[in-house]
């Protein structure tokens, strides 16, 4: 018997639902945006058909999945080196496991297209189905292959050999775009955009449903490449209590972002740190916290730390997210106006965006107009929306923020009519294990979910 040959025997099922696994660079997680957002899906999902097949080394914070398998850089170099032993192993919730290579330079590697067009090299040369994986594969027998994939190119071939030699269907789920075409004069970033944007329309036909991160990518998508998507959005729990009546007094406001700093969204928060010394010179006093997971260097504390105005408060848990969240009288939320960056993020809503609306707070949205995130706080009339980095625009709208506790409470109220009406997790993802079912019976449910 060939020990490396995948063999689809179906898994014992007792829930009716068919057996899931995720193939995704991170995993699933109570902290990391893609991870949070894996999570708001399969929720709820029976653990015993919920699998994890992942790619970086990150704590395993999440109970919404128990079984999982890594492969990391780290072992694909020892593998390189020489070295004997598995290629990867299973994974267990609470396992620490901090980044073999700095922070820093890891972050300096992935903004190199040369270097992540030579490392997808690496690992597309590369069998990762060794006997580790497929007897883990075997025992647990997927019926679907729930992929993300985003610009890790080199993973595109692997889950769909995967998907054949089991027998199992693919959703392929978007939610950044790595394909449409950009500019640049880097032969390395045109390459590995070449490369990305080739696997996205192969995957993308053998898929049984594409699914994708908002209306706005669905649109594009369509208009662009033909292909028809199902949008699924973050997923969040509701706020059910009634909107406190925001205060008509001169106290501190409190604007809070909680969220990544990269993509060059620091330096919107310097403008916006910027304009409350302005304004307190009028008379206007708001404070800004700015809480991230990412470790700031000396220059983004610089262009953070303004005084009383403006600090970086540190890391939170889930748990101190939403309660800073709860305790903020302003979410805050930006995208930078840089080129690249706005490239990346201009079909891509934010993991945040719905975790503010059901707040019931005030949204404070902060970056160019053509970025999904921010367009969809501004088509919902759903928060405050600076479109301008001049700085008599942005002044204007903290301005008008401050004075009038009417207007913000009026935006909290439709943010959180939108999140009830677009993110309520006991509705949306009800929706999506129900067409999980479907499929299980009848076989049908993908190619009707991608007609709608």
């Amino acid at each position: 018997m060939n020990e490396t040959a995948l063999k689809p025997e179906a898994g014992a099922d007792r829930t009716g639902f068919p057996r899931v696994l995720i193939i995704s660079v991170n995993p699933v997680s109570t902290t990391s945006s893609n991870g949070k957002t894996y999570a708001s899906i399969f929720k709820g999902y029976p653990k015993e058909c919920l699998a994890q097949l992942y790619f970086r080394r990150e704590t395993l914070s999440s109970d919404v999945c128990d079984r999982y398998f890594i492969i990391s850089d780290e072992d694909i170099l020892r593998r390189l080196a020489g070295r004997r032993g598995p290629l990867g192993r299973e994974a267990h919730r609470g396992e620490q496991a901090e980044p073999a290579v700095a922070t820093a330079v890891r972050d300096r590697l992935k903004n190199s297209s040369a270097a992540r067009f030579f490392r997808s090299l690496v690992w597309r040369s590369l069998d990762i189905r060794s006997r580790e994986l497929v007897r883990w594969l075997n025992e647990f027998a997927p019926d679907i292959l729930f992929f993300h994939g985003g610009d890790a190119n080199y993973l595109y071939d692997k889950a769909s050999k995967i998907a054949r030699e089991t027998g199992a269907d693919i959703i392929y789920y978007i939610t950044d775009d790595y394909v449409l075409p950009a500019f640049s004069l880097n032969p390395f970033f045109q390459l590995n955009r070449l490369w990305t944007r080739s696997a996205f329309k192969r995957m993308c036909r053998t898929s049984c449903l594409v699914a994708t991160i908002g209306g706005k990518m669905a649109r594009v998508y369509r208009e662009r490449y033909g292909i028809e998507s199902y949008p699924m959005m973050n997923m969040v729990p509701v706020d059910t209590r009634e909107i406190a009546a925001a205060d008509a007094g001169t106290k501190e406001l409190v604007f809070a972002f909680a969220g990544g700093l990269h993509t060059r969204r620091w330096k919107t928060l310097g403008l916006i740190a910027a304009s409350l010394e302005r304004l307190e010179k009028e008379g206007l006093k708001g404070r800004l916290d700015v809480y991230s997971r990412d470790e700031p260097g000396a220059k983004i504390l610089g262009t953070i730390n303004r005084g009383d105005r403006s600090r970086f408060r540190g890391a939170l848990d889930e748990a101190g997210v939403r309660a800073v969240l709860r305790e903020a009288d302003v979410l805050v939320h930006v995208e930078s106006f840089a080129g690249k960056s706005r490239r990346v993020t201009r079909l891509s809503l934010s993991t945040k965006i719905p975790e503010y609306m059901a707040m019931g707070k005030c949204i404070l949205a902060f970056g160019p107009k053509d970025v999904a995130s921010i367009e969809y706080i501004g088509e919902t009339g759903s928060g405050y929306i600076i479109d301008s980095t001049r700085e008599r625009d942005i002044d204007r709208v903290l301005r008008d923020l401050m004075l009038h506790p009417g207007h913000r409470e009026a935006f909290a109220r439709q943010a959180l009519k939108t999140a009830r009406a677009n993110h309520d997790e006991k509705i949306k993802r009800a929706e999506f294990h129900d067409l999980l079912l479907e499929w299980k019976k009848k076989g049908k449910t993908c190619s009707k979910a991608r007609r709608s």
